[in-house]
């Protein structure tokens, strides 16, 4: 096969229909998988703290987690087999769009628009796709309480309060709200003396007494600590994922001493070394927030790509007017 024919043959299949259908499945499905799959919000390169975030996750994904990091689906805005079909995609969008300009006078007007609106179409993609890549971000395991602004100070904005139910589209422009699910425990935690006085609790020996704690606990953070200083008493509360139950210990915390153990499910209280711990069952919303400048830029871009490259006519016979294939002529 001559050389004139490997190009004409390759010019051909960039600009065919069955390319256009292959990339506008392989994009859409991985726009959909970025959506059910968790993604990590820290590049692999960062070594320590994509390990912590997979080792949050790995109580979720179970033995999935090793194999699902290693081909790249936990960052598949940046994985390299993304790049390469973003790269395929810019070949065939210019193919289209150099046949276009060469063939503009000699196309029906329907046909003609068609193909434009694909071409820009694939450049809308590859522009959402590289600001996505370049600006994106998720912020995973956020929990709204009622009434609640929630702040996200690494990222520099608040979100507003989200009241009952969870919207998919937030504030300010590219900020989407999608839920982790149900696992999650919300509680609000109160102890009292013999005398019903309020205790005061503390979760750090840094933080501030407070009289009533908010507590969250997930299938990536199932355990939460806080004491009791006047009392000399510790308590760990830990998230059953198989029973939605919680599990409650309290110790003494000179010794280590279990005082008592119990489980728990919705509101209740327990008492213990003559003190009332209450706990009540909150609502709350838990989910992620993500970051992403370009999806308005990708759905659009698949719209159009699609509709001109896939409802317009065959470029195939226009493509092979272009780099003749010949068996008969020699170079």
């Amino acid at each position: 096969m001559s050389r004139r024919e490997v190009i004409g043959r390759l010019w051909n299949w960039l600009g065919s229909k069955m390319l256009t259908v292959i990339l506008l499945i392989t994009l859409s499905g991985t726009l959909l998988l970025s959506l059910v799959i968790p993604q990590a919000p820290v590049l692999t390169s960062d070594d320590a703290a994509f390990s912590r975030w997979l080792a949050e996750m790995r109580p979720t994904l179970g033995k999935w987690a090793t194999p699902m990091s290693e081909i790249g689906l936990f960052t598949l805005r940046v994985s390299l087999w993304m790049r390469l079909l973003l790269g395929l995609l810019t070949l065939s969008t210019i193919t289209r769009a150099t046949m276009l300009i060469e063939q503009w006078s000699r196309l029906p007007s329907r046909r003609r628009w068609l193909q434009c609106l694909g071409c820009v179409g694939g450049l809308l993609i590859v522009i959402g796709w590289s600001a996505q890549t370049l600006r994106g971000w998720a912020e995973p395991g956020l929990i709204a309480w009622p009434d609640e602004t929630i702040g996200i100070p690494r990222r520099g904005f608040t979100l507003p309060p989200l009241g009952e139910s969870l919207p998919f589209l937030g504030k300010p422009y590219g900020i989407f709200l999608i839920s982790e699910g149900d696992e999650s425990m919300a509680l609000e935690v109160r102890a009292e003396n013999h005398t019903q006085r309020p205790l005061a609790i503390l979760t750090s020996p840094q933080s501030a007494p407070q009289e009533s704690l908010r507590i969250a606990l997930t299938p990536q953070k199932p355990d939460a600590y806080f004491a009791l200083p006047e009392k000399e008493l510790g308590f760990r509360l830990s998230l059953q994922p198989e029973t939605q139950e919680v599990q409650i210990q309290v110790y003494r915390i000179a010794s280590g001493e279990l005082v008592k153990e119990a489980f728990m499910q919705g509101s209740s209280s327990i008492s213990a070394a003559n003190l009332q711990i209450y706990l009540e069952d909150l609502p709350h919303l838990y989910f992620k927030v993500v970051y992403n400048p370009g999806a308005p830029l990708i759905a659009l871009g698949l719209l159009l790509f699609g509709a001109g490259c896939v409802t317009g006519s065959s470029t195939q016979e226009n493509l092979k007017r272009r780099i003749p294939i010949s068996k008969d002529k020699k170079e």
